[in-house]
């Protein structure tokens, strides 16, 4: 996609194309029934193309997370709150398209936070649990996540280029009964 984005060329790759990862983890409890997760993740990934070498479109070279976690003494309530942090994406390469329907060639940082609370019981023979939480809290939407949305049967319709959130915040809540 990146030579023509009205074409999937599919060929033999000649070059130094390679995928490095490395990723870091560092859990902890500070306090009893308090936990703390977090995560990093860094991925140099380049790609030998007719361009030269280039960092694999849509994959983040950086990534990562924090995740709080705390239950109760009689363990009836858990709360749930996680930040996840998504670098920047090489985009593929829309120079050729009609200006109104070209994409920067990064799209941007972002974070996404989520959180939930869950109640838990047991009834008789069978566990209870209710819940309530928020996906997205920050409300980061993508703009434009399809090109040419507009025209839909131009050639220059797409909807590969989705790299982040085309929601908005989503409150849910739920029951969930497990019966033994």
């Amino acid at each position: 996609m990146d030579q023509n984005p009205q074409q999937v060329l599919i060929y033999n790759l000649k070059g130094p194309s390679y995928s490095n990862t490395a990723q870091f983890e560092f859990n902890m409890e500070p306090r009893k029934r308090f936990f703390v997760k977090t995560a990093y993740r860094f991925v140099d990934t380049k790609v030998a193309l007719k361009q030269g070498l280039l960092q694999k479109n849509m994959v983040s070279a950086h990534r990562a997370f924090i995740n709080l976690a705390y239950e109760t003494k009689n363990n009836h309530w858990q709360f749930d709150f996680t930040t996840q942090y998504n670098g920047s994406k090489r985009l593929p390469i829309t120079t050729s398209n009609p200006v109104e329907y070209q994409r920067a060639p990064y799209s941007p940082d972002y974070f996404n936070l989520l959180g939930q609370i869950t109640f838990l019981a047991k009834i008789k023979k069978a566990d209870f649990n209710i819940y309530a939480g928020v996906e997205n809290l920050l409300n980061y939407k993508q703009p434009k996540p399809i090109v040419a949305a507009d025209q839909v049967y131009s050639r220059y319709f797409d909807a590969s280029m989705v790299w982040g959130p085309i929601y908005g915040r989503m409150l849910y809540a739920g029951l969930r009964l497990k019966i033994k």
